[in-house]
């Protein structure tokens, strides 16, 4: 786990000392191109420039590029060094993920209309069929495929997420 030492001041730019990861602990979608290194100078998180590998670190959701120090061999960042989601070889979370900033407002967007709320039509509200995700099956011949239980608004909910999140794959 990453520490980040507290801000004194309210100076953006004051340079914090950070304790970086021990270990390469962070999903592939957050690392990107980032890669961990562990030698003797510094084990943590780099990403590739033309001139080297320079050291990064994943602090609060965010990568921020470190300072070395090698008198004491101690690195350090401020926020002016907080490089943005999915820039400069690094990744950031999916939004299927609750992590990501965009999560809720994804599952707000996927979950059925509350049946309480107020419309402006006098009809009746529709049975609406049960929502499947276009996924293709091959049954055997002359036979019928059955449901267990009927798909809930849960369910319905979980099988976008699912299918969002195949999209997101698929689209590396």
């Amino acid at each position: 786990m990453v520490y980040i030492s507290a801000c004194t001041t309210d100076d953006s730019g004051e340079a914090r000392r950070v304790y970086r990861q021990t270990k390469d602990n962070l999903p592939e979608h957050i690392e990107d191109t980032a890669f961990w290194l562990d030698t003797a100078f510094g084990t943590g998180y780099y990403v590739e420039y033309t001139a080297g590998p320079a050291p990064v670190e994943f602090i609060n959701d965010h990568w921020y590029h470190l300072s070395h120090n090698p008198r004491d061999n101690t690195y350090w960042t401020n926020d002016h060094e907080q490089i943005d989601h999915n820039d400069k070889g690094t990744g950031y979370w999916l939004t299927i993920n609750p992590q990501h900033s965009d999560h809720k407002q994804l599952l707000t967007s996927l979950s059925p209309t509350d049946p309480g709320a107020i419309r402006e039509s006098s009809e009746p509200i529709a049975k609406e069929e049960p929502y499947l995700p276009s996924l293709w099956f091959t049954t055997p011949p002359d036979t019928e495929l059955e449901y267990l239980d009927e798909p809930t608004a849960r369910d319905t909910v979980h099988a976008e997420i699912l299918t969002t999140a195949l999209d997101q794959i698929a689209s590396f």
